[in-house]
């Protein structure tokens, strides 16, 4: 899924960006940002599959 994949570099550039100026790079609840978009990536392909 082109959204996805877009999103996930977009979060990936903007967040890291971010952890450069001092802060974590932590998404919702504190899970890994990178580990958290990229296992909803590959749950939009999966679901994408069954249909």
């Amino acid at each position: 899924n082109i959204f996805r994949k877009k999103h996930l570099e977009m979060a990936i550039h903007y967040i890291s960006d971010q952890a450069k100026k001092g802060k974590e790079g932590e998404g919702t609840g504190g899970t890994e940002f990178i580990t958290f978009l990229t296992t909803a990536k590959k749950e939009t392909y999966l679901q994408m599959e069954k249909e």
